[in-house]
């Protein structure tokens, strides 16, 4: 058996400010007089179940915390709806209220299977009916359920065969209705993509495309530049050679000069040295007699202190002047030798040097480069060096523009993949979009019956996709062979009541069948409950009167 909610606790629309609670049953006819709370039991819960309800406003399901706040009661007030289930299982919806107009974010609780439900599905029903015939077309091929998606691939063309399975590989088991919304996806996937494609190519290369022998011509270009440019660089680097060449030379040649006027130089000292006696040295014992004979004279007594004789002081005087002239002598002579001699090591050394550079610069000017005679080029290195970069710079834009060219190609290639792909799409949503609507049309005469059972007999429930060649989703009441579908209030109550049980399995886990309030006579009220007294689901009703005659079996009235 389907659950159902036993218990609303709300404080929608309370009078006093204070929470109300109400014991349902599966079936309940809520009666009472205007402005007793019969819609407020509804309002909770919707919002209950859903987070969503009407409001005073006509609204059927509005979802913004601030606009909900309409519901409470006073609008600096919070708002609270609480129902239990049958199974003891509940489901809490709330919006505090924080001041100044302004609210917290909404509060809702309930069980997780409560989102793969269609709770309120006479809600459901209305919005489908209220969108295009195409929106409705899929809402009840879903509901129906006639066909899966698979079983309608004979329906298909050829040419859509392979996007079909493409789609119901990634799909397993889906419906028709749900294969016809992911084909709707992927076309628009497809369709996104065409568009960021063809912004990237709006623009075209500026250049023309190369052909190939536009490459090899830029190629041998640069080919021939470069040889150019080697040529150039041999030469310089030849005339390099040569001018160091001739700079070592002449080095060499100063080099030379100077050594042979050293070498001269040092032969000239050489002789002079030779020529010259080696003088004697002054000894310290004639140093050390002349000191003593300084002494002697000017101590005046005449006496020679070295053997005691007394040959005069002028003796002394003469022997001292005699021994200092010679003292003297030996000093100069080994003055002038020392001289020679330095000026010969200073010789020997320059020629010693000038010579470690001569061979220094001859080894240099051996292993030095000699170039051969060459043809001097027509342009120069740096000009050369222009014309190669400029030829290669020309072959990497002839190569970037054909790069480009090719890319460019490549994507418009892919762009027209890709706008066949969304094409392909489109032609299969199209096509499983007329297959549901056959489909639907296969299962319309059984979706038909099943809602006249939910509707008094009075009533004759109608339906049609199309109406001449443009296709359509009307649903009325048939009178005299004619759809009617511009329905008075209570009318329109009954068809969505009977088309929302239609909907619904046999043996929903929840789902609760609750119409606007509607001014219902008894008599047709009663027929009302009748018929929906074995509708799947649970069934609340409201009304300002009662039902004529005696209640329906398995029905529950609460009066306000």
């Amino acid at each position: 058996m389907s659950l159902y909610v036993s218990k609303v606790s709300s404080n929608v629309k309370s009078a006093d400010g204070l929470l109300w609670e109400a014991e349902l049953g599966p079936r309940t006819i809520i009666v009472g007089p205007n402005g007793k709370g019969k819609s407020r039991i509804v309002n909770a819960i919707e919002l209950a179940l859903t987070g969503r309800a009407s409001d005073l406003a006509g609204r059927t399901d509005v979802a913004r915390e601030a606009d909900l706040l309409m519901l409470a009661p006073g609008r600096n007030s919070n708002l609270y709806a609480c129902v239990t289930l049958s199974s003891g299982e509940t489901a809490t919806f709330g919006v505090e209220y924080v001041g100044a107009g302004k609210t917290r974010k909404c509060d809702h609780e309930a069980p997780d299977w409560f989102a793969s439900q269609e709770l309120l599905p006479v809600r459901a029903v209305r919005e489908a009916m209220l969108g295009s015939a195409d929106t409705a077309c899929r809402a009840f091929l879903g509901w129906a359920g006639a066909r899966t998606a698979r079983s309608v691939a004979d329906m298909l063309p050829p040419s859509l065969t392979q996007p079909h399975l493409r789609l119901t590989t990634l799909n397993p088991g889906a419906t028709l209705s749900e294969l016809e919304s992911a084909a709707r996806k992927k076309k628009l996937e497809a369709n996104a993509t065409v568009k960021a494609m063809e912004a990237s190519v709006t623009r075209a290369p500026v250049s023309a495309c190369p052909t190939d022998d536009d490459i090899v011509g830029a190629r041998e270009a640069v080919t021939q530049a470069r040889a150019v440019l080697v040529h150039a660089q041999s030469y310089a680097s030849r005339a390099q050679a040569r001018q160091r060449r001739e700079q070592l030379r002449s080095n060499l040649e100063t080099l030379r000069a100077e050594f042979n006027a050293a070498h001269v130089s040092y032969m000239e000292w050489s002789h002079h040295v030779s020529l010259l006696p080696v003088p004697a040295s002054a000894s310290q014992q004639a140093q050390q007699l002349l000191n003593l004979l300084t002494f002697t004279v000017e101590g005046g007594d005449g006496d020679c202190l070295m053997c005691g004789a007394e040959p005069g002081v002028e003796a002394l005087r003469a022997r001292h002047a005699m021994i200092n002239t010679a003292i003297g002598a030996s000093m100069k002579a080994m003055s002038e030798y020392n001289g020679a001699m330095a000026s010969l090591n200073a010789a020997k050394a320059a020629v010693e040097a000038l010579h470690v550079k001569v061979k220094y610069v001859e080894e240099a000017l051996a292993q030095a480069f000699d170039p051969a005679d060459e043809e001097e080029p027509e342009v120069s290195y740096a000009d050369a060096a222009k014309a190669c970069d400029a030829a290669e710079e020309r072959l990497r834009k002839v190569q970037a523009d054909k790069a480009s060219w090719s890319m460019m190609r490549q994507t418009m290639a892919q762009l027209d993949a890709a706008k066949g792909e969304a094409a392909s799409w489109k032609a299969l949503e199209e096509a499983l979009g007329q297959a549901g609507r056959l489909v639907l049309t296969d299962a319309l005469d059984g979706y038909a019956a099943r809602v006249q059972t939910f509707l008094p007999a009075t009533d004759k429930f109608s339906m049609t996709l199309s109406e001449g060649a443009r296709e359509v989703f009307y649903a009325g009441f048939d009178r005299g062979g004619v759809l009617h579908t511009a329905l008075s209030g209570a009318e329109w109550a009954r068809l969505t009541m009977a088309m929302s049980a239609a909907i619904l399995p046999s043996d929903p886990r929840l789902a609760v069948i609750t119409p606007e309030e509607r001014a219902f006579d008894p008599k047709t009220l009663a027929a009302v409950l009748k018929a929906l007294a074995d509708a799947p689901g649970q069934v609340i009703l409201t009304s300002p009167i009662a039902p004529a005659g005696k209640l329906p079996a398995g029905w529950t009235m609460v009066e306000l």
